[in-house]
């Protein structure tokens, strides 16, 4: 019977170790790590409420696109890798509904393109990875540094957008 309970228990935790190692393998989040490429974006998420059926010049997942920078110092690559992860991992879980995402950042790493739009005022991240979306929550704390690296680059930020202007 002991050795049952102890083969039992070995069990539960290589299963355990097994599935950690699995999902944090998987974990989009990881691929930032050592992207090939980090592009970093100003959408504008709220338009699409207004515009579904109207074409842009530049869309990222059907939102507007107002600008974009390709991130090419390893430093700030390394920088908006720690931003992102920062407001995953210390989110309130305290959302809203709202999903006007006006942050966006695209990472290719291994001929695999991972897209996360971002919505700070309502704490939702969408995470697309091929035909792939999931969600997850996001910390409004982060927003003034992806603010800064869109100014930085002389890109329009959304929240500057005349509201009459789709």
């Amino acid at each position: 019977m002991r050795k049952l309970r102890f083969i039992l228990a070995l069990s539960i935790v290589a299963v355990t170790i097994g599935t950690w190692l699995i999902v944090r393998g998987s974990d989009p989040l990881s691929r930032i790590e050592n992207a090939n490429q980090v592009i970093l974006y100003s959408i504008r998420g709220d338009a699409y409420r207004y515009t579904k059926n109207v074409k842009f010049d530049d869309e990222l997942h059907g939102y507007p696109v107002l600008g974009k920078v390709q991130i090419k110092e390893a430093t700030k690559r390394r920088a908006i890798a720690d931003a992102l992860k920062s407001a995953v991992n210390s989110a309130s879980g305290e959302v809203y509904g709202c999903f006007w995402p006006r942050h966006a950042v695209r990472v290719v790493s291994k001929g695999r393109t991972v897209d996360y739009l971002i919505c700070f005022e309502c704490e939702w991240v969408y995470v697309y990875e091929g035909s792939s979306e999931n969600k997850t929550h996001a910390n409004k704390r982060s927003q003034p540094d992806f603010d800064k690296w869109l100014e930085e680059a002389g890109l329009t930020l959304a929240k500057d957008v005349p509201p009459d202007r789709p």
